[in-house]
């Protein structure tokens, strides 16, 4: 779908009546390009915050697999001293 597409229902009967409203409101559609602008600044914003969000992912990941592995080499140091 495109941002011209719209998709209703409606039962039969009701289909004329209905169908003049929003071709009215169709006809009565204009650009407004502030808007757009706005738009398109927000969606660079959500771009940038999902990827700072996934950095930050990243790197609490790298953490928790560093301890892990900083763990797990102290528990074997230990083993291996007391074996």
């Amino acid at each position: 779908m495109n941002d011209y597409t719209f998709m209703l229902r409606t039962p039969a009967p009701l289909y004329p009546a209905w169908g003049r409203v929003l071709e009215h409101i169709w006809q009565s559609l204009e650009n407004n390009p502030q808007w757009l602008a706005a738009v398109e600044k927000a969606k660079g914003e959500r771009a940038r915050i999902a990827w700072e969000t996934k950095q930050y992912i990243n790197q609490v990941m790298a953490e928790i697999m560093a301890k892990r592995q900083e763990a797990w080499d102290e528990a074997q140091r230990n083993r291996e001293e007391e074996g």
